[in-house]
């Protein structure tokens, strides 16, 4: 599998997440839950982010069939977007454990 479907594959289980959050609701050990789940997606895409640019792999693209039929969705991972996910998921990380901290 490679590292940038293994990313989309990630941010696929956090809209779901997100989805059942919304129906479980912050009250009780669904919190927690719901926090703990968003931190293991969010280290696991620092650790496809960090695979990727520290692996020296050759840029990945990949082509999905959404939106317009003769555009579609165009996804591309090289070392600069590779960063830029690492940034983001850590920052998501922290904010995940700190929400394991306060849910009730």
């Amino acid at each position: 599998m490679s590292a940038l479907a293994w990313l989309l594959g990630c941010d696929a289980a956090l809209l779901a997440l997100s989805l059942a959050a919304i129906v479980i609701g912050p009250r009780g050990r669904g919190g927690f839950f719901v926090y703990s789940a968003a931190l293991a997606l969010c280290l696991g895409l620092l650790a496809g982010g960090a695979f990727q640019l520290l692996g020296r792999q050759a840029p990945e693209a990949i082509v999905l069939p959404l939106g317009l039929p003769w555009i579609g969705a165009n996804f591309r991972l090289d070392a600069l977007s590779a960063v830029f996910v690492m940034i983001v998921n850590l920052g998501a990380a922290a904010a995940s454990r700190f929400g394991e901290f306060i849910s009730p």
